[in-house]
Parts: C-alpha cells; structure tokens; sequence
C-alpha cells in the first residue's frame, strides 16, 4: 500500500511511532467502514501514544497487524474497538463485523483514537463525542455479549437482524450528532 508521501506500510509505521514517542499526535486516514457509524471511510482520525495498561474496554485502537496476519506481503494499521487487554495481548472487533480480530501481541499497538475529523473535529476524549463514544462503546459492548455467549442458541437470521437493528440505531444517533455539530447547535 501506498500512501501521499509515496511510502510503503513499513517505511510508515517507524515514522508514526517516532512521532507519537515525540508527544505528537498522529493523524490517519480510514480506509473501510468496518467501525461504522463512529468511523467510515475517509474520516481522519487523530491517535495518541498510550501505554497497553492505560487502555479501557471499548477504546478504540490502531494496531499495528502484521503480514502473516494480513494474509498479504506487507503489514497494515487495522484501527478497532478493544474489546480485552491482557499484558500480552489485545482483543479486537469492528463494530460492524460479527467476528473478533485475531489477538494481537500489545507490542504491536500504535496508539489510541481520541477524535474524528469529517467537516468539523469530534473529541471521543471529551462533551458529546465522548457520550457518542460511550453509548457506542456499550452498543457493541452488548452486543458482543450476545455474539459469545448466544450465538449458538440464536437462528442466523434473527442474529444478524439484531445486528442490523444495533447498526441502525448507532447510525441514528451518530448523525444526529454529526448534523448538529456541523450546523454549530453542539460544540466538539
């Protein structure tokens, strides 16, 4: 993968990790919707040096996966919600995916989300982002309870209906927020 600066993933990650060691914050394109409504496509997310026992349930995080993770030739970012930190590893979903990530060594996390940029900033660390974040955090929290524990007790069908509903509901709520924000009745 290429970016703007004609860099690939490799030569990119150590310059991210060099900027964030400096106390800079690193801002990065999203590149699939899999963390819809809070990210999609082309949101400019802005990440932060974190130590991997500072994380929470329910931040959201840029990791590092690896090639033999990949399936490709190089490494890639995958940014998700962390769903479990062990002094080892990190357990991460998507929010729209109906599977958990592989476990990731924690060496392999780059840092924490903390804002969204579309047309204005959201701060997911602050005000109505954070409250955005939290609800969305719980959404998927509870749905990731029912994926583990009663996947096998529920037809297909009415499990990914279910799903589906969660999506919409978050979508709602999340352009609510969006719209808000931009024609200024919220403050980022």
């Amino acid at each position: 993968m290429e970016n703007s600066h004609g860099l690939n993933i490799e030569q990119l990650i150590p310059l991210l990790r060099a900027e964030r060691k400096a106390g800079r914050a690193v801002a990065l394109t999203v590149r699939s919707n899999s963390m819809l409504p809070l990210l999609r496509q082309g949101d400019q997310i802005e990440i932060v040096q974190v130590h991997p026992s500072e994380l929470r349930q329910g931040d959201i995080v840029t990791i590092v996966e690896t090639a033999a993770l990949t399936g490709s030739q190089q490494a890639d970012l995958l940014t998700h919600r962390l769903w479990q930190a062990t002094p080892d590893q990190l357990h991460t979903r998507g929010d729209r995916l109906l599977q958990f990530d592989t476990a990731v060594s924690s060496d392999q996390l780059l840092g924490k989300v903390i804002a969204r940029r579309r047309q204005r900033t959201l701060r997911l660390d602050q005000g109505v982002g954070q409250r955005l974040h939290a609800h969305l955090a719980a959404t998927a929290a509870w749905e990731s309870g029912q994926l583990a524990a009663n996947r096998s007790n529920q037809s297909a069908l009415l499990f990914r209906i279910r799903h589906r509903l969660l999506q919409l509901w978050g979508s709602l709520l999340a352009q609510i927020v969006n719209v808000l924000i931009f024609i200024g009745m919220l403050v980022a």
